[in-house]
């Protein structure tokens, strides 16, 4: 997110940010950001804190390709 303000270039692929609800990383302001910054982000909160991948392998993964399932019906 300290970084987002140099990308401000409007991709035109759609975009999927996950992040833990619990993060102290991810900030409100940080969604917010994101979101009017980036029109194609989808942005989609998961059980756990920044690193909710090792919290929670499972159901990350099953998220995951969900992600790309729903992509790929799109392309």
């Amino acid at each position: 997110p300290d970084n987002m303000a140099r990308l401000s270039i409007n991709f035109k692929v759609p975009m999927t940010l996950v992040y833990g609800e619990k993060s102290k990383v991810i900030t409100p302001y940080d969604l917010k950001y994101m979101k009017n910054a980036f029109k194609n982000l989808q942005i989609l909160p998961i059980q756990g804190g920044h690193m909710f991948p090792f919290e929670y392998p499972h159901k990350t993964a099953k998220l995951v390709e969900n992600i790309i399932y729903h992509l790929t019906k799109t392309l």
